[in-house]
């Protein structure tokens, strides 16, 4: 069974409770389109001109930071009062730009992070992730 599916038949990737299936997949693209658009821009060193911040789709990185800072705060949740697929790639996307510093901490970025960070199933995948690690060499300075 495809990612999707199991996404799918879980509930993870609609809120069937809230009937708002559209708001999972809003949040989905617009980290996929805006967000990673504007870090790439970022990462590149341009920044679109304040006139033509219309034509580039998502504005400016504060625009779509602040839009995901709204969104993320005062809610468990980004869809309804469940745990969508959203949730699991808006968090992802949060915690790696703030680890790798592209995302300032906000304090409301950091909660929804750690909410999602302290979930069963992400420490199973983290456990899971570290025992298929190869061993990292210890360089002789660090001996």
């Amino acid at each position: 069974m495809s990612a999707s599916g199991k996404f799918r038949s879980s509930g993870a990737l609609t809120s069937l409770s809230s009937c708002r299936p559209s708001a999972s997949y809003r949040w989905l693209f617009f980290v996929a389109g805006p967000l990673e658009a504007a870090w790439t821009n970022q990462a590149l060193g341009f920044e679109v001109p304040a006139e033509r911040r219309a034509m580039a789709g998502y504005g400016s990185l504060d625009d779509v930071l602040h839009t995901l800072e709204q969104a993320v705060s005062g809610r468990e949740y980004l869809v309804g009062d469940r745990f969508t697929a959203a949730d699991v790639y808006v968090a992802s996307h949060l915690g790696w730009g703030m680890m790798f510093g592209s995302i300032d901490k906000h304090p409301a970025f950091v909660r929804y992070h750690e909410r999602f960070q302290s979930r069963p199933a992400v420490q199973r995948a983290r456990e899971l992730d570290e025992a298929l690690m190869p061993a990292q060499p210890q360089s002789p300075a660090a001996a």
